[in-house]
């Protein structure tokens, strides 16, 4: 990609050349944290399991359904619309 096109393509996606920069470089950030740790931290099957069982509530979706409605009557002339 040429400077030329990379100028574009963030003119095209609304991004300044800072913002761009202060973007990668957080990326890089969590990227780096992300190796760090990632394989430093182990859950056996049974931390899983015992997790699990002791929050069975947040895995369960309620069956149902939830509605809301907005009813305007346009024969209601008390609120004064956007045009009033």
């Amino acid at each position: 990609m040429t400077d030329e096109d990379f100028a574009k393509t963030l003119s095209e996606q609304k991004i300044t050349p800072e913002a761009c920069a202060k973007k990668r470089v957080r990326n890089l950030a969590i990227s780096s944290l992300q190796d760090k740790y990632a394989g430093k931290i182990s859950i056996s099957d049974r931390e899983v399991e015992e997790y699990y069982n002791s929050n069975r509530t947040q895995f369960v979706n309620a069956r149902g359904v939830a509605l809301a409605m907005i009813m305007v009557d346009p024969a209601d002339k008390q609120q004064p619309g956007p045009d009033q």
